[in-house]
Formats: structure tokens, sequence, C-alpha cells
């Protein structure tokens, strides 16, 4: 009876240190978020830039916290952010610091983010927008458009990357995930008040004549807007 007690004793006693090690480190690693994000934002703001020291001190915040809290999706999703910030910096400052991977860093934090958070539709964005700057036109990239656009029916700006970025890309994109694309676009001109920058996105598209043959062999109950434009511009060329 004393030894079990003993036992219990102990086992409780280490596994309070235990959860006491991981409160701190933890809560060290929400510290150093707060600090990446602070800087993140900093490096966005119009008038405001990070020199090359910064932007290492704020990737040595970002690896310390991924080591602090290794599983924890929100850090894995911070990467994403950070990377894709930093693929935007001017080839000078990349040249500077050796950064030219940062879209494949981006690709890789979404794809170990997502093992973490499947469903998170803004996720799924990402991924979907590292593989089109990456130039990567696959089966991940169809199945990331799919994802973002159906787990993100109601989001607006998941939707506006998909039917934008898709549309620009469309001549690369397969057969299924061009139709995603007009799934995307429908959905925008259905959230938005405003249609016009889709609309004139359209105009300007190089072939609108393909897009509007996808049109015409999509589910009619799925692209009603997108039926309507079309005809529209049929009209006017005849």
């Amino acid at each position: 009876m004393q030894a079990a007690k003993k036992f219990f004793l102990t086992s409780l006693m280490v596994f309070s240190l235990l959860a006491a090690y991981l409160s701190v480190r933890w809560a060290l690693a929400d510290i150093l978020e707060t600090q990446i994000r602070y800087q993140l934002g900093k490096a966005q703001t119009v008038g405001q830039t990070l020199d090359a020291r910064q932007w290492r001190l704020t990737h040595d915040m970002l690896e310390n916290a991924l080591k602090l809290h290794p599983d924890y999706s929100g850090h894995l999703e911070l990467a994403v952010l950070f990377y894709q910030v930093a693929a935007s910096r001017s080839k000078a400052l990349l040249d500077e610091l050796d950064w030219h991977d940062s879209q494949q860093q981006t690709l890789k934090y979404a794809r170990n983010a997502l093992l973490k958070r499947p469903t998170w539709p803004y996720l799924w964005d990402d991924l979907f927008q590292s593989k089109i700057k990456l130039k990567q036109f696959d089966n991940e990239l169809t199945g990331a458009m799919e994802r973002a656009v159906t787990l993100g029916s109601w989001e607006e700006s998941v939707q506006y990357d998909i039917a934008f970025d898709g549309l620009d890309h469309w001549e690369k994109l397969p057969v299924e995930a061009q139709q995603t694309v007009l799934n995307a676009m429908e959905q925008t001109l259905t959230m938005q008040q405003d249609p016009k920058p889709l609309y004139k996105d359209m105009v300007e598209y190089a072939n609108i004549g393909k897009l509007c043959q996808r049109v015409n062999l999509a589910p009619e109950h799925l692209v009603t807007r997108l039926r309507q434009f079309c005809l529209q511009q049929n009209n006017k060329m005849n």
C-alpha cells in the first residue's frame, strides 16, 4: 500500500513538473509570437521597413518559437506568414539574407500546418498561392484549390484569391482546376456588392472565348452570373 502511494505521489510530482515545464515553454513561445507579429506588421506597413539585421532577428525568434512549441498549428501558420512576407521583399534584401528559398519554405510550412488543421480554408489558400508562385501546376495545386473553395465557401478573401489568381493562370490549369476557378468566380460575384473588379479582370483576360466555353460546360445552377456575363460579351461581339 505504501509503495503504491509513493509511486502515485512520485508520478504526480513528475507530471506537475512536466506540466510546469511545458507551460513555461509555451508561454515563452507566445511572447515570441507577439514580437514576430509586430515585426511583420511593421514590414507590411507603408513607410516602414525592416533592415537585414531586423529580418534575421525576427527569423531567429520564429525558429525559437517553433522549437519551444513545435506541434502548435498557430506557430506553423505564423511561419507561413513570415515566409510569405519575406518572399515579397526586394531582390537586393533577399540576396543579402540569402533567402531565395522563401517560397519553398512557405510551401513546407503550409503543408505542415495543414497536417494539424486540415479544415482551415486559409491554409489551403496559402498552399495554393505558394504553388502558383512556384509554378507547380499539379494535383496538389488542384486539390488545394478545391478544398479552399469548398471549406471556405463564404470566406470572401479565399474565393477572391482563387478567382483572380486562377484566372491569371487559366491556361496552365488542369480542367478540374479550371472548374474550381469558375466556382470561385461565381461565389465571389455572389458575395461582392460591387462585382466590377472581377468582371473587369475577366474582360481583360486574353482568351475570354475559352473561359466562356468552360462556363457553358459547367452545371447551370453553379455559374448563373458567369453565364450572364458570357452572354453579354457574346452580344457585344455580335
